[in-house]
């Protein structure tokens, strides 16, 4: 059902790397909890960003890859991708502020314009 019933428990089964858990409580967790308390827009919200460095996803779904999400010099928004050894790398997670969020089966060039989702409680970096 969209909307449980009336004192019934939600469970929400995550992923066990911590990577892959902030990831998919921020996009399916925080959007339900979002909902239930009548949030007007309870979806994460993907900020068009300019990619810093080129990057190639070979996989056949999206990749949310840990990022650092910043205000270029010129003020627009800019994405890195952080060093990342999968889903268990969690230096990886603190050194990011947020996802670059890759589309499945894709190359993408430095200047490309792609989604960046910013965990909660992070700010934007200023450069």
């Amino acid at each position: 059902p969209r909307t449980p019933a009336p004192g019934s428990t939600l469970v929400f089964g995550l992923p066990g790397n911590p990577v892959s858990t902030l990831v998919c409580f921020e996009l399916f967790a925080k959007t339900a909890i979002g909902a239930m308390l009548g949030t007007a827009n309870p979806r994460p919200r993907s900020l068009p960003a300019i990619l810093s460095v080129a990057f190639e996803n070979r996989g056949d779904r999206p990749t949310y890859h840990p990022a650092r999400i910043a205000f270029g010099n010129d003020g627009r928004l800019t994405v890195t991708p952080v060093r990342w050894a999968g889903s268990g790398d969690l230096k990886a997670t603190v050194e990011a502020n947020g996802v670059a969020v890759f589309e499945a089966g894709r190359s993408f060039a430095a200047c490309d314009v792609i989604g960046a989702l910013l965990w909660s409680g992070c700010d934007i970096d200023a450069t």
